[in-house]
């Protein structure tokens, strides 16, 4: 246990528990493609040295979840490529005024692929070119009030930062501006004195400066109600209206009316399911989203959506949807459950107005010694006023086991296949394997062996392969 921690335990219980855990790595890589070529033949040897720290504090009012590292990646051959990488996932949120006034507060940076046709590594490291360093933070004040049992309100207002910056190696430019998102929400949801009949009313501004200009306005507001049929069923309705105006385009062709209309099952305590019919932005619609508990250890979840953003809205929501789960000790998505970084949506980075559907699922659990997880997800999306449209299908698996006391192995694999049409239609497809196999030689000093395979087919003429294993050493203080 950290000094910090013993500090913690031995103070009164109302102070919280604070751990703070500084670490340093080693790793040492051998890869058969160290510049991502079409051909391998380019072996290298890469030292890897990392410092950071882990930060997990938990009190009567003051959350706060931290994890930071720096690396410094050094090519024995290919120097051209040496370079630092900064990785940042925070989020923490203070009670100001008891039950009124809180603050949330979150942030990521990470070294992300702008093109998923460009040079891919099979490891996280630094690349010859397509990788752009995005820091995306956010900051929100909220405030509360419960109207007796009749209602309660809350008011949001959220800024938002995106900032796009030149890996250490490589010249690729995001070519996405750097943007301020400022987001007014507010609610007033129904209390303990509707029974059967639930109901909300919405009201949102979001404001995006793009480049220091002025990029877009959403404004939506909504009314919405739940009524229970019976304790298993419910019927759902929403009417709203969107009005969205865009510098890139004119057409005013998201704004409008909105409606919906669907039910939500709920067969017993473990599971619900929830389904909603209707038309928003001038098209018809459908949302969704399941969760299911199948024991206390494993659980499933769903969810499609259907929004209009820009490439900047996408990455602060991406954010704004983390949460950190105390029983893995990782940041994951709120909707599936799985590990994510929130900078990385798996699409490629552009500066369009996006109309995207998305559909994702995730299971994880554990039973005796094993753990897994598996996750699905497709993302389609119409590009501006262009008449692009991509789509990213993806499905993910991790299964891990604790072999003895010391000793723990997993195996993991990805298959994403990115479509592009409206201008030059390409089909890629991309297999990603590894196999991991960790050593604790003490409570603070751990080891690991890996291996890595990456494999792209691109109708374009850009694929590649690449092996990579690595050995790696951790010490925590």
């Amino acid at each position: 246990m950290s000094s910090a921690a013993l500090m913690a335990a031995a103070a009164p219980a109302e102070a919280g528990k604070w751990t703070i855990d500084p670490f340093v790595g080693l790793e040492q890589q051998f890869t058969d493609n160290a510049r991502s070529l079409k051909e391998p033949g380019e072996m290298d040897t890469i030292t890897t040295l990392d410092a950071g720290i882990n930060v997990r504090g938990h009190g009567a009012r003051v959350n706060l979840n931290l994890d930071y590292r720096m690396s410094r990646d050094t090519y024995w051959d290919n120097s051209d490529l040496n370079g630092n990488r900064q990785n940042l996932l925070t989020q923490g949120d203070v009670e100001l005024w008891e039950n009124i006034l809180f603050l949330d507060a979150r942030a990521a940076m990470s070294d992300v692929t702008v093109s998923q046709s460009g040079a891919v590594t099979a490891t996280d490291r630094t690349a010859t070119s397509n990788r752009t360093r995005t820091l995306n933070a956010s900051i929100a004040p909220t405030v509360r009030h419960h109207l007796g049992s009749w209602a309660d309100t809350e008011f949001v207002y959220r800024l938002n930062e995106i900032r796009f910056f030149q890996s250490d190696a490589g010249d690729t430019d995001a070519g996405v501006p750097n943007s301020r998102i400022h987001e007014l929400r507010s609610a007033v949801t129904s209390g303990d004195r509707f029974q059967r009949l639930h109901w909300q009313l919405n009201a949102s501004t979001t404001i995006n400066y793009s480049a220091n200009e002025f990029r877009s306005r959403r404004d939506r507001m909504t009314a919405s109600a739940d009524y229970d049929i019976s304790r298993h069923v419910s019927v759902i309705g929403t009417v709203g209206n969107d009005k969205v105006r865009d510098k890139t385009d004119s057409s005013d062709s998201n704004s409008g009316t909105s409606w919906s209309a669907g039910v939500e099952l709920r067969p017993n305590q473990r599971g619900r399911l929830r389904v909603e019919y209707g038309r928003r932005f001038n098209t018809d619609s459908i949302t969704g989203n399941l969760e299911y508990k199948f024991s206390q250890a494993i659980n499933l979840s769903a969810a499609y959506t259907i929004d209009v953003t820009t490439q900047q809205e996408a990455l602060a929501n991406s954010l704004n949807n983390i949460v950190f789960d105390p029983l893995t000790g990782q940041f994951v998505d709120q909707t599936t459950g799985l590990p994510v970084d929130p900078n990385n949506l798996g699409t490629d980075l552009v500066d369009a107005t996006l109309k995207t559907q998305r559909f994702s699922l995730g299971l994880n659990g554990t039973r005796g010694r094993n753990s897994f997880s598996v996750g699905a997800d497709m993302t389609k999306r119409d590009i501006g006023t262009t008449g692009g449209r991509d789509q990213t299908t993806s499905l993910q698996a991790t299964l891990a086991r604790r072999l003895t006391p010391k000793t723990n192995g997993s195996v993991n694999g990805a298959y994403v296949r990115n479509t592009q049409s409206g201008g030059s239609d390409t089909q890629e497809q991309t297999i990603r394997a590894g196999a991991n196999l960790d050593y604790n030689f003490s409570t603070s000093f751990t080891g690991s062996m890996n291996y890595r395979h990456l494999r792209r087919i691109s109708s374009a003429g850009n694929g590649l392969t690449e092996n990579v294993v690595s050995v790696r050493f951790r010490k925590n203080f």
